[in-house]
């Protein structure tokens, strides 16, 4: 009687289910792609800063060379300098530069610079262009003595002229010589802005 083989059991193998796909997490920038982002932008803030510098620097050498290139001009002695001197000025002419010259004369010298600014037709703009190159070197003011002087020496002076020299000659006739300029005071036309500029030309 033949005998019976148990037949080998053999276990079910299940299949694994496949496992879902892990979600990537954004992949942050490399620290080399970051350096090197810096590293441009740095470069291109410092070529930003580079031709403005060129662009200051530039113009710095343009405004030293329009200055270098504008004409130099010799000082002048309002009290001694003659027309040609005025001439050479920038605005001054031959005419300017004359009634300048005739201005002084008239005045017997001039005690400021700022009288020429005074000059019949001188415009003041070119007044203010010339005025730095004006020098007060040489006081060559001539005096009038008060107590002594005619109406007729004094009438020419632009700052008198006949009203003024009448009336200080006239001030001397009824109260005797004057005993200091301040008595110029106690006329009537002589007001203290007037007084201010003609006692550089008067004396005792």
């Amino acid at each position: 009687m033949k005998k019976r083989i148990p037949s080998l059991m053999f276990p079910l193998v299940h299949a694994l289910p496949e496992a879902s796909p892990v979600p990537h997490a954004a992949s942050a920038p490399s620290a080399t792609t970051s350096e090197s982002s810096k590293g441009i932008k740095e470069m291109d803030g410092g070529g930003e800063v580079e031709r403005a510098d060129s662009r200051t620097d530039k113009k710095a050498e343009s405004e030293k060379e329009t200055f270098s290139n504008e004409p130099k001009y010799a000082a002048v002695d309002v009290n001694t300098a003659d027309t040609s001197a005025f001439i050479a000025l920038p605005g001054i002419g031959n005419k300017l530069a004359l009634r300048i010259v005739n201005f002084r004369d008239k005045l017997c010298g001039f005690y400021s610079i700022d009288q020429i600014g005074e000059t019949y037709g001188l415009p003041d703009s070119v007044f203010r262009k010339i005025k730095p190159f004006l020098r007060f070197e040489t006081n060559l003011v001539k005096k009038f003595n008060i107590n002594t002087a005619t109406k007729e020496e004094m009438k020419s002076h632009p700052y008198l002229k006949w009203n003024l020299a009448n009336a200080i000659v006239e001030y001397r006739n009824q109260h005797g010589a004057f005993s200091s300029l301040e008595d110029l005071k106690k006329i009537s036309l002589i007001t203290t802005d007037i007084f201010d500029k003609v006692k550089f030309y008067l004396a005792l």
